[in-house]
């Protein structure tokens, strides 16, 4: 996994790690965040002060993570947690919010409107899952993992609440307790 990218290869000068380089893109790596960060709040408090706040939902999501120095990584393209991870975040009327550890996928976002918004399911069956059950009883156990795939070259990650695993195209693997390793250290 540590071959698929060598992304820190780009902030060398003179053979050394470019420390004013790396402060400057997590400079504007988080500026970035916070500026998605107050736009997001922007829009919930102008749509609680319109007459659309009983009936619509927010759903909020985002491209994969980043690598920002973990695994000695800076940038993307990597099956682990700070790649693979993306925000989900569904805001209903007269709902209080909570955080889960349930591996949704955005496959799931779908169906939960459907169950939500109580429309027709389409005929076929669908990939994704209703996270209402989850929503609504946050004791349920959420059955399904999450799966990613990198390129079309093999590279595949399986994630549930306590695991991670990884497959590469040369058979490699990995396996990660994430409960108690968070950090992805101990394969």
């Amino acid at each position: 996994g540590r071959n698929l990218t060598d992304s820190l290869l780009r902030y060398y000068v003179d053979g050394k790690l470019s420390e004013e380089k790396i402060k400057k893109m997590m400079h504007g790596y988080l500026a970035n965040y916070s500026f998605a960060d107050w736009n997001i709040g922007r829009v919930i408090d102008a749509l609680g002060d319109s007459k659309y706040a009983e009936n619509t939902i927010v759903v909020f999501c985002s491209d994969n993570g980043f690598h920002m120095g973990e695994k000695l990584r800076m940038g993307k393209a990597t099956l682990w947690e700070p790649s693979a991870y993306v925000p989900l975040m569904i805001k209903v009327p007269g709902e209080k919010g909570y955080s889960s550890k349930a591996t949704a996928s955005l496959i799931d976002v779908y169906p939960t409107l459907i169950d939500y918004c109580k429309l027709i399911a389409p005929p076929q069956k669908l990939d994704g899952h209703s996270m209402v059950p989850l929503f609504q009883d946050r004791k349920q156990k959420w059955e399904w993992p999450s799966f990613m795939g990198y390129n079309d070259q093999g590279y595949a990650s399986i994630r549930d609440e306590q695991f991670r695993f990884i497959q590469y195209p040369d058979g490699s693997q990995e396996l990660y307790y994430m409960e108690k390793d968070p950090e992805e250290i101990i394969n």
